[in-house]
């Protein structure tokens, strides 16, 4: 089973588990922006200036506080996991073979 597919299983069960939507997501792209800053950190400033709407960035809507991933998921490895996977600076993001290699799987398998 692809890593994706195990991810969505895990966070799906979990869902129903504790009865929560894992995260919220808005009605436009600068809301899914703005709950994505809310819960992984702010965009690094080297990122926005290189983008061709950092206009953009300066009027990002304002969003109800998200609850961070660590009140929401009790295993340590998978919190640890989808920080990596998540992290907004792509220099710090995993890659898939990172991803299959994390301790996460390692207890699974």
């Amino acid at each position: 089973m692809p890593y994706c597919r195990i991810i969505h299983w895990y966070i799906h069960k979990t869902n129903l588990n504790i009865g929560r939507v894992f995260i919220k997501v808005g009605n436009n792209d600068l809301m899914h922006l703005a709950i994505i800053q809310s819960i992984f950190g702010p965009i690094p400033s080297y990122m926005k200036q290189r983008s061709k709407f950092k206009t953009r960035f300066n009027s990002l809507p304002k969003v109800q506080p998200q609850k961070q991933l660590y009140q929401i998921i009790e295993d340590q490895d998978l919190l640890d996991l989808l920080y990596l996977m998540f992290s907004i600076d792509h220099h710090h993001r995993i890659n898939c073979k990172q991803i299959l290699e994390h301790k996460f799987f390692q207890k699974l398998f």
